[in-house]
């Protein structure tokens, strides 16, 4: 889970205390940050990415009623560096077959603010993975959106966390300085391409509105074995201690180095459980039950379905 605080609230707002009402009477409409410029809306980032090609998206509706919208699959496709844009970050260009101008710190903006596309209803989440066709260079400043939306290696199974630790192990020593920059994460997503899935909501904590993001493993990813034997037959098994947690590199999601982010409490799997059931006001049939909070969990995110996303070596 990763948290950062968004803005105070004011004793003329202190009323409230559903937290994305507190938020929609803040945030100028259909916005869910404070916006630099009003025309740089959530359209313009989306098509900045998706109309360059940069990240491929679909929107997945119930199967019941075709006009709810579940949440949508992700694939990231490439990136463009400050040395790729082979200009001044402040020079703008025009997206092709369109009048919309950007420049490098928009496109920056893109990968985090196309993020926070959200339904009335809070219920949104994404489905996330890099596309089998990613090429090229990760810029530094992924580093950031990795730290608030990425894959946390903590979620893997049991058995894919094995597998992970022996491809570290592999390649640590094998890193260049600019690779080493990046967490063995990110390496290893971009590898062998293993999804998650994320959601965001608000919380109140006290006089401060927060947003919140956490990662859930997709249960129902059906190629986690052959991953696994892969992984097996190039970089060899690891038997060290799975709980042991020295033996796999964590991501510090502290993250001292950026303003407004404050160290999320460690939490438990029934605090996220009791979370989730305030911030989204989904009551369990049986509160007391934690075999019921499990499947409030769990439908929380609506990926365990009988729809496979599209993945990337399918």
């Amino acid at each position: 889970m990763y948290s950062w605080n968004l803005f105070y609230i004011e004793s003329n707002r202190s009323i409230d205390t559903d937290p994305y009402k507190i938020a929609t009477r803040y945030f100028p409409p259909n916005f869910h940050w404070i916006p630099e410029n009003s025309t740089k809306n959530l359209q313009f980032y989306s098509s900045i990415l998706i109309h360059t090609d940069f990240l491929t998206t679909k929107p997945i509706y119930d199967k019941t009623d075709d006009s709810k919208l579940i949440y949508h699959s992700a694939y990231i496709l490439r990136f463009i560096t400050e040395e790729d844009w082979g200009t001044h970050p402040s020079t703008s260009k025009k997206l092709c077959d369109s009048e919309i101008t950007y420049n490098y710190y928009d496109y920056i903006d893109a990968w985090f603010r196309f993020m926070l596309f959200q339904t009335p209803d809070m219920s949104h989440s994404w489905f996330f993975n890099f596309d089998k066709n990613f090429r090229g260079k990760i810029p530094l400043w992924f580093n950031k959106w990795w730290h608030q939306f990425g894959l946390i290696p903590h979620i893997f199974p049991e058995e894919l966390q094995r597998a992970s630790k022996s491809f570290i192990q592999a390649i640590s020593s094998k890193l260049d300085a600019y690779e080493s920059k990046f967490p063995y994460c990110i390496h290893f997503s971009k590898r062998f391409k293993p999804p998650w899935i994320l959601k965001w909501s608000y919380e109140k904590n006290g006089d401060i509105l927060h947003r919140f993001t956490f990662v859930k493993w997709w249960d129902r990813f059906p190629h986690m074995a052959n991953m696994i034997n892969t992984i097996s037959k190039e970089f060899g098994q690891t038997t060290l201690n799975l709980k042991n947690s020295k033996d796999f590199p964590t991501i510090d999601r502290s993250a001292p180095e950026y303003p407004l982010i404050q160290a999320p409490t460690r939490l438990t799997k029934k605090d996220l459980i009791h979370l989730l059931q305030q911030s989204l006001k989904e009551d369990s049939s049986d509160p007391e039950s934690e075999a019921s909070s499990e499947a409030s969990y769990s439908n929380t995110f609506r990926h365990d379905s009988e729809d496979t996303p599209r993945l990337s070596d399918d």
